[in-house]
C-alpha cells in the first residue's frame, strides 16, 4: 500500500548500523534544539554506529510504502540544516527513503521518567517506538539515543 507523502515537522536522521538504515524523527517545539542535536550527532563520532546522515531539517515527507513508514527528503532542503545564530549550513551528507523506527521527542528533563517503560506512537498508521530526550543536554540525549538504537540490534 502506498499513500501520498505528507509533511511532518521534525529533524530526521538516518543511522546506519550493521548495514541497516534506521530513521530517527527528532521532534519538539520550535527552538527546542532539534537541529542543534542533529548537527552534534552528525559531527561527533562518539556513537558506535557505522554512519549518520541527515534526512531533512524542519520538515520531512512521510509515506507508507509496503508496510513501512518511509522518511523522504523534500528536494529543496536536501543536505541543508539551520543553525540558529548562524544560518543555513549546506552540502551535508544526506539520505532519503529511509524506514522510520524511532521518534525522539525533546522534553524538559523534569518531565522525563527515570526508568521509562517502552512507549509507542501511532504515526500515519504505523506503531513507532517513542522516547524522550532532555532539552539542552545534548550529551545525555546522545547517550539515550545510542543505547536505544543498540537495543534494536540485539
Amino acid at each position: 500500500m502506498t499513500n501520498k507523502p505528507y509533511n511532518f515537522h521534525c529533524t530526521a536522521l538516518n543511522v546506519i548500523k550493521d548495514g541497516r538504515a534506521f530513521g530517527i524523527l527528532i521532534t519538539g517545539a520550535s527552538g527546542s534544539g532539534k537541529s542543534r542535536l542533529a548537527l552534534q550527532i552528525l559531527h561527533e563520532k562518539t556513537m558506535d554506529w557505522d554512519a549518520v546522515h541527515l534526512i531533512a531539517d524542519d520538515q520531512v515527507l512521510l509515506e507508507s510504502v509496503g508496510g513501512a513508514l518511509i522518511a523522504k527528503t523534500p528536494p529543496k532542503i536536501a543536505g541543508k540544516i539551520e543553525l540558529r545564530g548562524y544560518g543555513i549550513i549546506e552540502n551535508l551528507s544526506h539520505a532519503s527513503d529511509v524506514p522510520v523506527y524511532l521518534i525522539a521527542e525533546l522534553a524538559e528533563i523534569e518531565a522525563m521518567e527515570r526508568m521509562p517503560e517502552l512507549q509507542f506512537n501511532q504515526l500515519h498508521g504505523h506503531e513507532i517506538r517513542h522516547i524522550n530526550l532532555p532539552l539542552r543536554d545534548y550529551y545525555h540525549a546522545q547517550l539515550i539515543l545510542n543505547y536505544t538504537i543498540n537495543e534494536f540490534f540485539h
